[in-house]
């Protein structure tokens, strides 16, 4: 009879294979979609803990002697990876944290997919029958797994109320996730911002948005984060003025108007604000210890003359 040791290192080959091979699939997939990927082998240790739980008959049934974890943001993002994965890999089984029998357990169990490499050349070799795992983790589920297991799961000694921390904390996570998960929807019957300078913000990038929808702003000039384009614009806005942002507003959206069809795409729309606040005396400079920086090009100067004027520009 073989011992473990033995049995183990027959395997090593076919372990480093298929990680590598299992690997180069996940990875541009994980790359592309701005997932973490993280892959590991059981060690020698690792494995013989796994065979003394009494649950394996043999080595070939311990099913994540290759296992991979693809961190996703929230559990929203699930069924693309579910996808790829039934694409790309012979699907053998899921196991999913929906499958919890007891509701008093707070588990937060992420999803396991064990699948094989698939033989499409019809090779018959021994890493196409080699079962490995796949966890869909939220980043939160990481989080909670990648802080407790070497203290708890995998720690030196049994402590029983390091195990019902993590269980409180598992409770709390869950809870969190599920936010997250429905967070664009949630955000919407929570209470109105009131404080003026958010409300403000959100008037300008309103304003921006509608003129966009228009066809007046190109919709290339908008840029992805509307928040940072509305708080800098109103942060170039001379603060004596900031207090009645209704007609600075005015001023703004006249000077897009006037530039329709002509919108110059080597400029953003953050500069040709501080044209038009500058153009209409609006324009925050700061104070002598901090003075406001504003990026001016050469090409924003060439169309527009008057932004050479600008005070305290950035120097590149």
């Amino acid at each position: 009879m073989k011992t473990l040791e033995q049995a183990f290192a027959e395997q090593v080959t076919v372990i480093s294979t298929v990680e590598s091979l299992a690997r180069e699939i996940l990875a541009p997939y994980c790359s592309q979609k701005n997932y973490l990927l993280i892959g590991r082998s059981k060690t020698l240790d690792s494995l013989r803990d796994k065979i003394e739980t009494g649950r394996y008959p043999d080595l070939q049934s311990v099913d994540d002697l290759v296992a991979f974890s693809v961190v996703i943001d929230t559990s929203k993002q699930e069924s693309d990876v579910r996808r790829y994965v039934r694409k790309n890999f012979n699907l053998i089984n899921i196991r999913a944290g929906s499958t919890l029998q007891d509701e008093r357990i707070f588990d937060f169990d992420c999803t396991r997919i064990y699948c094989k490499l698939e033989d499409k050349l019809g090779l018959n070799t021994p890493i196409f029958d080699f079962v490995f795992e796949i966890q869909i983790r939220t980043l939160l589920q990481h989080a909670w797994s990648k802080i407790t297991h070497p203290l708890v799961y995998k720690s030196r000694g049994f402590d029983a109320k390091a195990g019902r921390l993590a269980a409180e904390l598992m409770a709390q996570l869950e809870a969190a996730d599920r936010d997250f998960s429905r967070f664009k929807t949630t955000s919407r019957t929570v209470k109105l911002v009131t404080r003026k300078d958010m409300s403000a913000c959100s008037m300008i990038t309103e304003m921006i948005d509608k003129l966009v929808e228009e066809d007046v702003i190109p919709k290339e000039l908008r840029p992805s984060n509307g928040r940072r384009l509305g708080e800098n614009i109103f942060q170039s806005i001379r603060r004596d003025k900031r207090h009645n942002i209704g007609p600075v507003i005015s001023i703004l959206r006249e000077f897009f108007l006037s530039q329709k069809g002509q919108f110059p795409l080597s400029t953003t729309l953050f500069q040709l604000s501080i044209v038009a606040l500058y153009t209409n005396e609006l324009l925050e400079k700061g104070s002598g210890n901090r003075p406001r920086r504003y990026y001016i090009t050469s090409d924003l100067v060439s169309l527009f003359p008057i932004a050479a004027e600008i005070p305290n520009p950035v120097v590149i």
